[in-house]
């Protein structure tokens, strides 16, 4: 009944493939409602991400450039957020990588000034 009717997002919408919830910070989250439950959830999001029309910015820390975690979540995490973000921007057109304010061209065409 309150099945994804295509590749589209809206908020608190549940016929949506990516459904953004709304609400406290505590509670804000986005529901990917196409994949199945042992689907991989990255590879999941980034196919969402690759159909969506239009354009879509996401914007996360780099977590990778500073030093190696002493424990493991830690670690875990760090690997995690880098394999993430290189399966974004594998299906991405354009990357930028920011530092200092300056934005550096990763892929897609340099238009940055």
């Amino acid at each position: 009944f309150w099945a994804p009717t295509g590749a589209n997002w809206g908020i608190d919408n549940r016929t949506c493939a990516l459904r953004v919830i709304a609400g406290s910070a505590k509670a804000q989250r986005i529901e990917y409602r196409i994949a199945a439950a042992d689907a991989n959830p990255y590879l999941a999001l980034a196919a969402a991400l690759a159909n969506l029309p239009g354009a879509t910015i996401l914007v996360s820390n780099e977590v990778g450039l500073g030093i190696v975690p002493d424990n493991a979540a830690a670690r875990a995490f760090r690997d995690r957020a880098g394999r993430l973000h290189q399966q974004i921007a594998a299906a991405a057109d354009r990357v930028l990588f920011m530092a200092a304010g300056l934005p550096l061209t990763l892929k897609g065409p340099d238009d940055n000034g």
